[in-house]
């Protein structure tokens, strides 16, 4: 896929058509350039969902799509998204800018960013939402969405978290991607394989 030919407006458009996890499909089969283009279309035209599609992307062109935008911005995106997705985010920056970012986020979304960068790098603690569902990697698709069902009603669940026999953190898969597949699949076979966070984690 290629911008050739399509106009900024036709393209802006095109994008807001489609889901979060098709777009960074699309952006991944792009240049560095053209990613860069695309998502500042997409970020003009609808907002949200270039917020929803940032995390989504390669770590190389968060990287680079990251760069090209304000402090402010980026601090808008990061209130938009889950903690553990901000706190990613924010670790492929450079460190100078961290501070910064952190500082223009409003409230409780910057104090919950904040805590979870104390955390090692890919650590549990990192990775994990406050909020969470834990569930060993052979479990099925019907077993995750029946806990999610059970959750209390003021807890929003994003993900579900893999754990392997020991209990460690093995795997996540979003809650999206358990609604887009059949009820008898096995959660490892939707998770990216190991913790690697620039592996698409879309369908």
């Amino acid at each position: 896929t290629r911008l050739a030919g399509e106009s900024e407006a036709s393209l802006g458009s095109l994008l807001g058509d489609l889901r979060p996890e098709d777009i960074a499909a699309v952006m991944r089969e792009l240049s560095d350039r053209e990613v860069e283009t695309a998502f500042h279309l997409l970020d003009a035209e609808n907002p949200d969902l270039a917020s929803e599609v940032l995390p989504l992307l390669d770590r190389n062109d968060i990287s680079r799509v990251v760069d090209a935008l304000p402090d402010e911005r980026v601090a808008d995106v990061l209130e938009d998204i889950p903690s553990d997705d901000a706190a990613y985010i924010l670790e492929i920056m450079p460190e100078e800018r961290v501070e910064d970012v952190v500082a223009a986020m409003e409230g409780e979304e910057s104090q919950e960013v904040r805590e979870r960068l104390e955390y090692p790098e890919a650590s549990a603690g990192r990775l994990m939402s406050g909020e969470f569902i834990a569930l060993p990697r052979r479990a099925t698709v019907a077993e995750a969405i029946a806990r999610v069902q059970q959750a209390a009603e003021d807890v929003t669940i994003v993900y579900v978290y893999l754990v392997d026999e020991a209990g460690r953190l093995s795997g996540v898969v979003s809650l999206r991607r358990l609604l887009q597949v059949k009820p008898d699949r096995i959660l490892a076979d939707l998770s990216p394989a190991g913790l690697h966070r620039g592996a698409p984690r879309g369908p």
